[in-house]
């Protein structure tokens, strides 16, 4: 504050390493950059066919003004994490790698902004037509050529086998983010929320979905937490 009046200021992006400490770069107490309020990443819906092939992501970021810009480079903000790194892995500038059959989930966030882009992998044929990849099959131990382990629910959790590997999530773990909310009820919605399956924070609000709906709050409304009774 200065004669009265709050002036506001930011530096560059920099990056923490892990356990490890950094200099800040200079404050600019000037205009400081406007906030995005949505991110898009494209191409949508990507498959790989490949191991070993990759795909570079872009990252749009739209403002509250209407305007948009590229904000794919680590060195604009944004940071990357795969749902499955045994799938797909990524960058930090966005470089997906295809490692084995299945869906994943890449998440790009900016400035407290969230984009998500589902990739599938297809390593191989389907021998049996059930919608699950033979290698994939092969790996998680089902039978690449009984279509019945498919409609299975092994985890219990109110999704088919296939289902969970359509979307990613895991057929023997019935939480996968361990957010408190059972896969098939985040997908259904059986609990009044369809929330992200893959996100243990569908709205990167900071709380958990599970700790939204069992404080009241809204798990895909970042604007919507309760602080104090999610810290009780």
């Amino acid at each position: 504050m200065e004669n009265g009046v709050t002036r506001s200021g930011q530096s560059n992006f920099f990056v923490i390493p892990t356990n490890g400490s950094v200099d800040v770069p200079e404050i600019q107490l000037d205009v400081v950059d406007p906030v995005p309020n949505s991110l898009i990443l494209t191409p949508p819906n990507p498959t790989l066919t490949s191991q070993g092939a990759i795909l570079q992501v872009t990252v749009t970021a739209a403002f509250p003004d209407g305007s948009t810009t590229d904000v794919t480079a680590q060195s604009a903000g944004t940071n990357y994490t795969s749902s499955n790194s045994s799938i797909v892995t990524v960058s930090s500038n966005g470089l997906v790698t295809a490692i084995s059959s299945g869906n994943a989930l890449i998440t790009a966030m900016n400035e407290g902004a969230l984009g998500l882009l589902q990739v599938q992998v297809a390593l191989s044929g389907d021998s049996d037509g059930d919608g699950i990849p033979d290698d994939q099959e092969i790996a998680l131990g089902l039978n690449p050529n009984d279509p019945i382990d498919a409609i299975e629910d092994t985890d219990q959790d109110g999704l088919s086998n296939a289902e969970e590997v359509a979307l990613g999530t895991q057929i023997f773990v019935a939480d996968t983010d361990g957010d408190g909310i059972l896969d098939g009820v985040e997908v259904n919605g059986s609990n009044g929320f369809v929330t992200n399956p893959l996100l243990a924070d569908t709205d990167g609000d900071g709380v958990d979905d599970g700790l939204e709906v069992a404080t009241g709050s809204d798990p895909t409304d970042p604007n919507s937490f309760n602080l104090a009774q999610a810290l009780d």
